[in-house]
C-alpha cells in the first residue's frame, strides 16, 4: 500500500500541471473583445497635417507663455498631445486647483499637469569633465538598475 503523503504529492503535482495548462491556454486564446494594441484602421490625418497642427499650437504656446508664467503657481508651459492624439498647450503647475488658467488659447485646448517645482540641471564645470558644457547626471540622479 502506498503512503498517503505520496498521494498528496502526486495530487498536488497533477493539480499544478492542470492549472498551468489552463492558464497557458487562456492566455494564448484570441479574445477579440479585449484588444492589446491600437485600433485597426487608417488615421484620418496625414503626417503633414499633424505637423502643421502641432506647429500652430507651439506658436500659440510661445505667444502665451509669459502670460501663463505670471500666474502664481505656474512653473512651466509646453506643447503636447492629449489622450486622443490632438496637440494641446500644457501648463505645468506646482499644485492642483490653480485658478486663472484658461481652458483654451486662440482655439487650442489647454491641459494642466501638476508637476511640482521644476529644477534645471546645471552644466558640470569640474576638471574631470574638462570644464566643458556637459551635465554629469550621476552626480545628481542615481540610475535605477534594470528590472527594478
Amino acid at each position: 500500500m502506498a503512503h498517503p503523503s505520496n498521494f498528496r504529492a502526486a495530487r498536488l503535482v497533477g493539480l499544478t500541471a492542470a492549472a498551468v495548462t489552463a492558464l497557458s491556454w487562456f492566455a494564448c486564446t484570441d479574445r477579440g473583445e479585449q484588444p492589446t494594441g491600437p485600433a485597426a484602421g487608417q488615421p484620418n490625418f496625414s503626417a503633414a497635417q499633424a505637423q502643421t497642427a502641432l506647429s500652430q499650437v507651439m506658436a500659440i504656446q510661445n505667444r502665451h507663455t509669459a502670460q501663463l508664467m505670471a500666474l502664481p503657481g505656474v512653473v512651466g508651459t509646453a506643447t503636447g498631445l492629449d489622450n486622443a492624439g490632438h496637440p494641446v498647450v500644457l501648463v505645468f503647475t506646482r499644485a492642483p486647483g490653480l485658478a486663472g488658467i484658461p481652458a483654451t488659447l486662440e482655439g487650442a485646448a489647454v491641459e494642466t499637469r501638476v508637476t511640482g517645482d521644476l529644477t534645471a540641471l546645471y552644466p558640470d564645470q569640474s576638471p574631470e569633465a574638462g570644464g566643458g558644457r556637459s551635465t554629469k547626471l550621476t552626480n545628481r540622479i542615481r540610475p535605477v538598475p534594470n528590472g527594478v
